[in-house]
């Protein structure tokens, strides 16, 4: 009900959950511990958990506009 902010467009736009990717192991850690970051290449694609939003081509030229 209210305005987008420009700060919600801009998470959406960057973030390739909504394009429908998702990853697996992009942090480890657990309840008691910090969340720590992984290399890029630790992370697993899990196919067709997220439904897209933004449409792919809008996303990657985007992405070369940033």
């Amino acid at each position: 009900g209210r305005k987008w902010e420009v700060r919600t467009i801009g998470r959406m736009v960057t973030n390739p959950e909504y394009i429908g990717l998702t990853y697996f192991g992009k942090t480890l850690g657990g309840r008691k511990t910090c969340l720590k970051p992984q290399p890029v290449s630790n992370w697993a694609l899990l196919p067709d958990v997220t439904l897209p939003i933004i449409d792919k081509e809008f996303f990657e030229q985007v992405q070369k506009i940033l």
